[in-house]
C-alpha cells in the first residue's frame, strides 16, 4: 500500500504543486436508491481536494457487474483505497482475497460483509448503521403515537377493531441484507418490550423501491379488507422511506383517500427508516407518521476520517477519534416526527 504526506490545510495550492494524486475509487450497488444516491453525492463532495482523483462505479444492482468493476480498477489503475457498498454481502470474500494480493485497503458502507471476511484482516473495514436500534426506534415512534392520545392501545384511536393486538404489515427490504433482519425483528422485539401485543398480517421483501412496495403493497391491502371492505391492517412498519413512501403512493390511489386527513387517520400509521428529503417532506404533509434518522452524514465522515488514518494522508480536521485497530463503526441516528421537525 502506498504511503502518503499530503497537507491539505491549503488545497488548491496543492493540487497545482503535486504530481502524485491519491487514487479513491468507490463501489455502489445502484443509483436508484435514493438513500445511496445521498450518500455517494456526500462523498464525492467529501474527497473534493485536488490532490485525490476520486472515481465512482455503479453495479446496477449486479455483483457480477461490481466484481469486475472491482477487478478491472485494480489490475488497471492501482488505487490506493477502496470504498465498497456490496450488491451481495456475501461476495465480500473474493473482493477481500483480490485486494489483499494487491495491498489495496477496503473501507465497506452500508452493506456489511460477513464478520469473518473483516476479522483479523488488515485495512479492511465496516461503516454502516445501527439495525437493532433503528428497528427499536420504529417501535417507539409508534409507542409515542399511541401514548399522545391514550393510555393504552385498545383505548387508542389505532385498534380498529378494539382487541388489543396491532394488526400490522411489515414491509422488509431485502433477503440476506443486515439492515433488513435487524430493523424487522428488532421493530417487534421493541413492541414487546413496551408491552403491545401484535400479529403480523403479511410480510414482503420490496428491494428498497418505492415502486416495488407500491405493487407489493396493493397485494398486501386487498388481502387483508374485511367484510366491509375496510383494510384490518394498524400498522406498517418498512425496513426505509422508499418503500412506506411507496405504501403512501399506493393509498392515494383510493377512492376514499382525502387529501386533508392525516394518512394515519384515514388508514393506519407508517413508519419508515431513513430520514430523506422526501420522507421528511411526507411528515410534514401528514403521510408518513415518522422515521429514524440512518445518518449518512456522520457515516460518510467516519469513511472520509478512516481513508485519510489508513493513507496517512493528514488534513485540516482531527483523526483522533478514529483507530484502525477498530474494524467496525455503527451509527446511529435520532428519531424524526413531526413534532420534532417543528420544534
Amino acid at each position: 500500500m502506498k504511503k502518503f504526506s499530503l497537507f491539505f490545510l491549503i488545497p488548491l495550492l496543492l493540487s497545482s504543486c503535486s504530481t502524485n494524486k491519491v487514487r479513491i475509487s468507490s463501489f455502489i450497488y445502484a443509483d436508484d436508491d435514493i438513500f445511496i444516491e445521498e450518500m455517494s453525492k456526500n462523498l464525492l463532495s467529501s474527497f473534493h481536494y485536488g490532490d485525490i482523483d476520486y472515481h465512482s462505479y455503479n453495479a446496477t444492482r449486479s455483483q457480477l457487474n461490481q466484481n469486475n468493476q472491482i477487478i478491472k480498477e485494480i489490475e488497471d489503475n492501482n488505487p490506493d483505497i477502496l470504498l465498497v457498498n456490496l450488491v451481495d454481502r456475501l461476495a465480500s470474500k473474493s473482493i477481500v482475497e483480490k485486494a489483499k494480493k494487491h495491498d489495496v485497503p477496503i473501507i465497506f458502507f452500508n452493506r456489511e460483509p460477513l464478520s469473518e471476511d473483516i476479522t483479523g484482516e488488515n485495512n479492511i473495514f465496516y461503516v454502516g448503521t445501527d439495525g437493532s436500534y433503528e428497528g427499536k426506534a420504529q417501535a417507539q415512534i409508534f409507542d409515542s403515537l399511541v401514548k399522545s392520545n391514550a393510555n393504552s392501545y385498545l383505548a387508542s384511536k389505532y385498534d380498529k377493531n378494539k382487541d388489543g393486538v396491532i394488526q400490522l404489515a411489515l414491509v422488509k427490504g431485502e433477503q440476506g441484507h443486515q439492515d433488513s433482519e435487524q430493523r424487522s425483528n428488532n421493530c417487534l422485539l421493541g413492541l414487546k418490550e413496551l408491552n403491545y401485543d401484535y400479529e403480523i398480517l403479511q410480510s414482503t421483501f420490496c428491494d428498497w423501491t418505492s415502486e416495488t412496495s407500491f405493487t407489493e403493497f396493493e397485494k398486501i391491502y386487498l388481502n387483508n379488507l374485511d367484510e366491509n371492505g375496510t383494510s384490518k391492517i394498524e400498522l406498517v412498519l418498512s425496513n426505509n422511506d422508499a418503500m412506506a413512501l411507496g405504501v403512501i403512493d399506493y393509498l392515494k390511489t383510493l377512492p376514499i383517500y382525502n387529501k386533508d386527513i392525516a394518512i394515519e387517520d384515514q388508514f393506519f400509521p407508517i413508519i419508515g427508516v431513513d430520514a430523506t428529503n422526501v420522507a421528511l417532506k411526507s411528515i410534514k404533509n401528514n403521510e408518513l407518521s415518522g422515521t429514524v434518522q440512518n445518518d449518512y452524514k456522520v457515516q460518510v465522515e467516519l469513511i472520509y476520517k478512516l481513508a485519510c488514518k489508513i493513507l496517512n494522508i493528514h488534513y485540516d480536521s482531527s483523526l483522533e477519534d478514529i483507530s484502525l485497530n477498530k474494524k467496525i463503526y455503527y451509527t446511529k441516528g435520532t428519531i424524526i416526527t413531526k413534532d420534532y421537525l417543528t420544534k
